[in-house]
């Protein structure tokens, strides 16, 4: 059992930077107007399916989270409710809005996940290390959005 779990820890970082690739190499095909891809579709289909997987993923496990949380946490309502309310919207946003705007808003949701797992790592729910991960690889997919998004807005 202890094996695993240092597996898993030492798995983290890598599995979670790696989960960040498709949205810069997106974001690259974009810029170089390379606007279909293969057997997926569309580049912009492409990074917003894999947006809201991976937003509704983050989310998901955060609401979990909120089963760590003490009795007197104000976190320990908030969680599940702000969580749910995220997901949901998103998912009206990702039918609703145009690609670009969608990337702005799928953009200030990564932030608000990130300051959702601060509150995390200040109830001691989460590691110092995973929210050390996790800032980076908000910064990477939240630039990579940008710069689609603003790519797309442009031409």
């Amino acid at each position: 059992m202890k094996k695993t779990a240092t597996t898993q820890k030492i798995l983290f970082p890598y599995l979670t930077l790696a989960g960040a690739t498709p949205f810069i190499v997106c974001m690259f095909l974009l810029l170089f107007g390379l606007n279909h891809l293969p057997y997926l579709g569309e580049t912009t289909q492409v990074l917003r399916g894999y947006g809201i997987l991976i937003a509704s993923f983050m989310l998901g496990s955060q609401w979990g989270s909120h089963l760590s949380l003490s009795e007197n946490n104000p976190w320990l309502l908030r969680l599940p409710i702000f969580t749910n309310i995220m997901a949901v919207l998103l998912w009206l946003a990702y039918l609703v809005l145009s690609v670009d705007v969608f990337l702005l808003l799928l953009s200030v949701c990564f932030l608000a996940i990130l300051f959702i797992d601060y509150h995390l790592k200040q109830a001691k729910i989460i590691g110092r290390n995973y929210y050390r991960i996790r800032v980076i690889v908000t910064m990477i997919v939240v630039a990579s959005l940008l710069v689609s998004a603003l790519t797309l807005f442009l031409f």
